[in-house]
């Protein structure tokens, strides 16, 4: 299938390009988070109007493990939900060096709420204004991407956008409002999960809910 195949060149470019500099980590040359974004972009129904949120960045107990945003390695193997996407069923692999129990406080709050308030819709596709990984010098402690390294992102922004035509497209959080709007795409803006915003995050969830019923 074409798609299959655009998805294909899609993370062969993401993991091939030469980072910014020594303040983010390029995850991506590493084949099972390879495998596992190639299994998570596939496995989503580009066909049909379902929702694309776009986070920040990868978080360093999450997609920096997986390779699928908004994903822990807990969730990914371990969880069930409404679309059968997750759990020891669905194919995904952690890295033999990384904890396969370890879990993230937005990958958790994201799809507790998303199960709540979108279970019965198709499933949700996720991606980061920049995929890649902004790490802190002690490696321990997610970072907000800077204004360069969103605009660096771009290119993957626009061309996850492109592959999915008919997605309602979702900022979760700051940067990925700003990313969005420097590439010119219309989008709906939610509060991010974490640091006190699990309730808004589920209010702009039940909006989102309503707009892809009309």
């Amino acid at each position: 299938m074409r798609r299959d195949r655009d998805v294909y060149n899609f993370i062969h470019t993401l993991s091939t390009v030469p980072i910014l500099d020594n303040n983010s980590v390029n995850f991506y040359d590493e084949e099972i988070r390879r495998n596992n974004l190639v299994r998570w972009i596939i496995s989503f129904d580009a066909e049909v109007r379902a929702p694309l949120f776009v986070g920040e960045a990868p978080g360093t107990a999450g997609a920096r493990i997986t390779g699928v945003p908004f994903a822990s390695p807990h969730l990914l193997t371990t969880s069930s939900d409404p679309w059968g996407a997750f759990g020891p069923d669905a194919g995904y692999e952690v890295p033999p060096d990384e904890n396969p129990f370890q879990r993230e406080q937005a990958a958790t709050i994201f799809w507790k709420h998303m199960v709540e308030h979108l279970g019965d819709l198709p499933r949700p596709l996720t991606w980061n204004a920049f995929p890649f990984w902004p790490r802190q010098r002690d490696k321990k402690r997610n970072r907000t991407p800077s204004v360069a390294e969103v605009r660096f992102g771009s290119e993957w922004l626009r061309w996850m956008i492109d592959l999915h035509p008919n997605a309602l497209i979702i900022a979760v959080g700051r940067s990925a409002e700003y990313g969005l709007r420097y590439i010119g795409v219309d989008h709906v803006a939610v509060r991010h999960p974490v640091h006190g915003g699990a309730q808004e995050f589920a209010s702009g969830l039940e909006k989102i809910a309503d707009m892809l019923r009309e």
